[in-house]
């Protein structure tokens, strides 16, 4: 759409706009006289403009309300209201990942879930299946302890940072019922100053042994030595276990095979009746028949 130019048009002086002319003062009164009538006109249309605001601006407030009063009610029956639980329960659960463990993090499931509403949290918190898997990533404390993504029960927690994000998992795994449960531990040396970082989590998952179905532990050995001194008959339920020792200890001593060989021969990690699937990653074993494994009940095996 063209722009009306007809002021400029009839404006005497047109030929010396965007220069540096300077009127003479007979000139100067001639454009005043000229430019009164358009004056008048600005006037006016600001005038209707600031009617027409004020009219939107009531007209808004009155949408904006009647609009929060209408999503209010309408809410009652959408669509995630109406389901029924056992429709959300498969919902959740289809969310957890499949390729790993789901994580002790409140950004994603099942934890997300349990920031929803008061529905979704009973449904999520009453499901023991969505609770039956667990990704432990030891880390440290961050500098803002309140921005740690893990969300509990109502329940007061531990103040110390740890303990509490130790209590969680803790909590987790009795919201899982009898099921039996997939743990896997992360222990990375270069974030924690030592195993005993990780030997608080131990101790609040340990109770929980005899459920243990597959159990990957990944860091220093002597960040899992508490799991070390469990027996076969602790750990009934293991079909799987992956092993994947950091070389390097705390404090960038290297550990040997042999160290390895002696802490575990006797571990019920390895001896245990279930077990099916063996991977022992990034540890170099002359003699693997040291270990103390019952091979021939072995389906799957990595070393």
């Amino acid at each position: 759409m063209s722009q009306d130019t007809s002021l400029i048009d009839s404006f005497p002086f047109s030929s010396h706009l965007k220069s540096n002319y300077i009127p003479f003062d007979e000139e100067a009164l001639q454009i005043k006289a000229f430019l009164t009538e358009p004056c008048k006109q600005l006037e006016k249309m600001k005038a209707e403009m600031d009617r027409l605001q004020a009219e939107f601006d009531s007209l808004k407030s009155k949408y904006d309300n009647l609009h929060h009063q209408f999503t209010s009610c309408a809410a009652l029956i959408t669509l995630p209201r109406r389901l029924p639980n056992d429709v959300l329960q498969e919902i959740f659960y289809q969310t957890l990942p499949t390729d790993r463990n789901a994580l002790l993090n409140k950004n994603t499931a099942p934890l997300i879930f349990t920031c929803i509403c008061r529905q979704w949290r009973q449904v999520v918190f009453s499901t023991p299946r969505l609770w039956s898997t667990i990704n432990i990533h030891v880390i440290p404390k961050p500098l803002h302890p309140w921005s740690d993504p893990i969300i509990l029960s109502d329940e007061p927690l531990p103040q110390q940072w740890d303990e509490l994000r130790a209590t969680a998992a803790s909590e987790w795994l009795k919201r899982s019922g009898d099921l039996p449960l997939h743990i896997s531990f992360v222990a990375n040396r270069k974030q924690l100053p030592s195993p005993a970082f990780v030997d608080l989590y131990l101790k609040f998952m340990i109770p929980f042994s005899y459920r243990w179905k597959s159990l990957v532990l990944e860091g220093p050995s002597s960040s899992f030595s508490r799991i070390s001194t469990l027996e076969a008959a602790d750990l009934r339920s293991l079909e799987l276990l992956l092993l994947d020792f950091d070389p390097i200890e705390y404090g960038g001593i290297h550990s040997s095979p042999q160290e390895l060989i002696s802490t575990w021969s006797k571990c019920g990690l390895l001896t245990s009746p279930s077990l099916r699937k063996l991977s022992i990653r990034r540890v170099v074993l002359m003699d693997p028949t040291a270990l103390g494994v019952n091979w021939s009940q072995l389906t799957h095996l990595e070393l």
